[in-house]
């Protein structure tokens, strides 16, 4: 019986993962343009939807995790929207440069209209596993990204904003009203079986956290 391209499309995003493959071998990459190249926009969305988790306490909105994976299907996405013709394995493996291994935490914030920020708040990002105290991973880099003007997210999109993300300075009296915290984890830090929540800080202060993330359920 021959499948049908939704078929195998949709057969590639429910079977259960195993882990999060922190090194990607040419399969992975063909599996993950297959997903990229969907003509099914439901199929995008049910795809994303598994790597966002929901704080919503302010200032945090909620969390996007974005494994080696996901983020050949986002760049490969973004270059479609964008009207290149071509994204194919030699695009793959230059996406997934400097630290083709790395997991990156998307944080996603939106500050109070009357905040005084000039920018972006010196807010931390930790994976911390799940039930146990202690051993939060640090990230080796974070960048934190200012919005100025509300959030306008794209419908017709599954990510928030092109990926990656590119900093952009204000026009005119436009008021800091949010902001995306990038946190990159190198990829021998992080446990692609581990069960995480991801813990925002403003210091030595909880800002807010994620429920739990297993990253056996993901890819």
């Amino acid at each position: 019986m021959r499948l049908t391209a939704a078929a195998v499309l949709t057969a590639l995003i429910v079977v259960p993962a195993s882990a999060i493959e922190l090194a990607l071998d040419r399969r992975a990459i063909e599996q993950a343009l297959y997903i990229a190249h969907s003509s099914i926009q439901a199929e995008h969305f049910r795809f994303h939807a598994d790597y966002r988790f929901t704080v919503a306490k302010a200032p945090v909105d909620f969390a996007e995790i974005v494994s080696p994976f996901r983020r050949v299907v986002l760049e490969a996405e973004t270059s479609f929207r964008r009207g290149a013709r071509m994204f194919g394995q030699r695009e793959a493996l230059a996406a997934l440069q400097p630290d083709p291994d790395r997991v990156e935490v998307y944080v996603e914030l939106t500050f109070h209209p009357q905040n005084t920020f000039i920018n972006v708040p010196e807010y931390g990002v930790q994976l911390v596993p799940f039930g146990r105290a202690g051993g939060a991973i640090q990230p080796g880099t974070i960048d934190r990204l200012a919005r100025f003007g509300p959030r306008v997210d794209d419908a017709s999109y599954p990510f928030p904003y092109p990926y990656p993300v590119a900093p952009r300075v204000p026009t005119g009296t436009e008021p800091l009203l949010g902001g995306t915290l990038i946190a990159r984890f190198h990829g021998d830090t992080v446990d692609p079986r581990g069960v995480y929540e991801v813990v925002v800080m403003d210091g030595e202060k909880e800002l807010g956290r994620t429920w739990r993330i297993d990253l056996g359920k993901l890819r």
